[in-house]
């Protein structure tokens, strides 16, 4: 439970220190957001959960308040609502919507909490006649004796980075699980171990679709069935691999970009083979996820990497995307294999695509791809139907 006044006081004191200079230094007083009831009810119960930088600049939170979840993302200029994120992820965007619950509306409480988490906060090139003007302000009460200066949020928000405060509904840790465990006292606790890694694909599950309904916010020119693929992944299959996912689309080339969809489909390289494992000799109480960490750990099991993606695409070497990634790396139709060999084919070349990015040998000089969007396109469709046929046997 946080302390108010220890609270306000870390808020101002980061604000301070970010323009203190030895012979104009700001004036040392005791100053504090003016809160209601309510929001002060906010800062004492509300609890920080997680947080995570998804960008060197841009830092995604968790909060806990009463049991009610809430993800706070960076302000970035957008236009218009976003508001098609499933509402089994998010139910409403505070800032957006016009008729909001009076609790939410410019909640001082939240912005307390949040701006005095840490000097990430603050606004970078802030001059200091400016900070100094505002802050030599304030409304002075007398407080047990002591000169307080008030000042309303509004007054200061202009020092600070703006954010989206979105409710979570797809988390609801009301009991134990891999991710969540209970503490002592019968409160649920995030796991160290799984838990925290749940929350950072999470945070950028969340955060990337919100990019994508906004796709003028990133680097590459994704067209919108780009973008449809992308969110189907991050919807259905974002709690195996939303960081790269979020790194992919958020790539300021197409090389890159392909090098991050490559990692969601080597995570499934070692399914196949553990997953013929267990079915030939009939073991049971193991998926094949685990079955292949436990080899990779104590017997140090590699697969071949060419070979086990070509084992992944046979099972979709049927289904018209092989068909059109099999045209992209293939543009003259004569040079094509026959369908028995299309997924041996398209293994072989998206593993050489992701090599002469990688690595640099003379062989790739003179035959490089120029990965370009329609590839990234193919990628996606592919990893759908992979996650469509293996997400089962993922822990």
């Amino acid at each position: 439970m946080a302390n108010i006044i220890e609270t306000q006081k870390t808020l101002f004191d980061l604000l301070i220190n970010q323009y203190k200079v030895d012979n104009d230094a700001i004036e040392l007083k005791n100053r504090c957001l003016t809160l209601d009831d309510e929001q002060k009810d906010f800062v004492k119960k509300a609890k920080i959960w997680h947080e995570i930088l998804c960008f060197p600049h841009k830092k995604v939170m968790l909060i806990e308040y009463n049991n009610r979840y809430f993800i706070i993302i960076p302000e970035d200029n957008c236009e218009g609502v976003v508001s098609e994120i499933p509402s089994h992820l998010v139910t409403i965007n505070y800032e957006e919507i016009t008729e909001k619950p009076s609790f939410f509306a410019e909640n001082a409480g939240f912005r307390t909490l949040i701006w005095s988490n840490s000097e990430y906060w603050i606004k970078p090139n802030i001059t200091k006649s400016s900070l100094k003007e505002v802050l030599e302000g304030g409304e002075i009460r007398n407080i047990s004796g002591k000169e307080v200066y008030f000042f309303q949020d509004t007054e200061i928000a202009i020092f600070f980075k703006e954010f989206d405060i979105w409710e979570i509904t797809g988390l609801s840790p009301t009991e134990s699980n891999k991710y969540f465990e209970k503490d002592s006292k019968n409160k649920v606790i995030i796991s160290e171990q799984t838990g925290r890694h749940y929350l950072d694909l999470l945070c950028y599950k969340i955060y990337g679709m919100f990019l994508c309904q906004n796709k003028s916010l990133l680097s590459l020119n994704f067209e919108d069935n780009t973008i449809s693929e992308v969110i189907n992944l991050f919807e259905k299959y974002g709690e195996h691999f939303s960081d790269s996912l979020f790194r992919g689309i958020t790539s300021s080339q197409w090389n890159y970009c392909f090098l991050e969809l490559y990692r969601c489909i080597e995570r499934l390289y070692a399914i196949p083979y553990t997953k013929e494992l267990i079915q030939k000799n009939n073991i049971q109480g193991v998926n094949a996820d685990s079955l292949a960490f436990s080899l990779e750990q104590d017997m140090n099991f590699r697969v071949n990497e060419q070979e086990a993606i070509t084992k992944l695409l046979i099972n979709i070497q049927t289904e018209v995307v092989m068909q059109d990634c099999l045209s992209w790396f293939t543009p003259n139709e004569q040079e094509r294999p026959d369908i028995q060999n299309i997924s041996t084919k398209i293994g072989k070349e998206i593993y050489k695509c992701r090599n002469s990015i990688v690595h640099w040998r003379k062989i790739f000089s003179s035959k490089t791809y120029q990965t370009d969007e329609k590839l990234i396109y193919h990628l996606l469709r592919i990893i759908n139907k992979l996650y469509e046929l293996y997400s089962t046997e993922i822990s």
